[in-house]
């Protein structure tokens, strides 16, 4: 049944299986690396996708989409 809905997904999409799997990864939390405190109450860290910066206020990263889970420091 699942591989029925991707073949249909690719075929009205476009879409690969390759970047279907890419998109799941984008949309899955994932939790910033090198977190620290830069000022009081401010906290940031590295998106661990791309390595940009990106502070706790963002629920992705900006520059390349991962979705971010700061869950434990807010």
């Amino acid at each position: 049944k699942y591989q029925e809905e991707l073949d249909s997904l690719t075929k009205t999409t476009g879409f690969t299986s390759v970047i279907l799997q890419e998109l799941v990864e984008k949309a899955t939390q994932k939790k910033p690396n090198d977190r620290y405190w830069f000022i009081k109450d401010y906290l940031i860290g590295r998106c661990p996708t791309c390595n940009e910066e990106c502070d706790w206020k963002m629920n992705y990263c900006d520059k390349c989409g991962q979705a971010l889970d700061w869950s434990e420091e807010k």
